[in-house]
């Protein structure tokens, strides 16, 4: 059974992100998330770019320009999805060029994840 789940996660992972890869946009996200240090099985799902990890700081990821409606989080050990609304900060549109900041701080209890202060911004 783990091993259905863990080969799920990474078809689930690839198949989001790939779309994205394969995009000749310049435009990128980069994650600025705090309180991830011991969460590697937390992922960052943006639109026009899959899911990435949210351990992975100052790395730029590939994003397909267009707007942005949704973010959300899934924990990779039990694919549970953590929605939450979105502040007008990041109902945006992403040019080519341009980078899609995402910052905020992870929390996380027993049965909920959420990102406080999220906060996006364009560069």
């Amino acid at each position: 059974m783990k091993n259905l789940i863990a080969i799920s996660i990474c078809i689930f992972i690839t198949s989001l992100s790939a779309y994205s890869y394969a995009s000749d946009s310049d435009a990128t996200l980069k994650i600025d998330i705090e309180g991830t240090k011991n969460q590697n099985t937390m992922m960052l799902c943006v639109e026009g770019v899959g899911c990435v990890n949210m351990v992975k700081h100052n790395r730029t990821y590939p994003l397909t320009p267009g707007d942005i409606n949704r973010i959300y989080m899934v924990d990779g050990a039990n694919l549970r999805s953590y929605f939450q609304p979105l502040p007008d900060s990041c109902r945006v549109t992403i040019k080519e060029n341009e980078t899609l900041v995402v910052k905020g701080k992870l929390m996380k209890a027993s049965n909920k994840a959420y990102i406080h202060g999220l906060e996006c911004s364009v560069a």
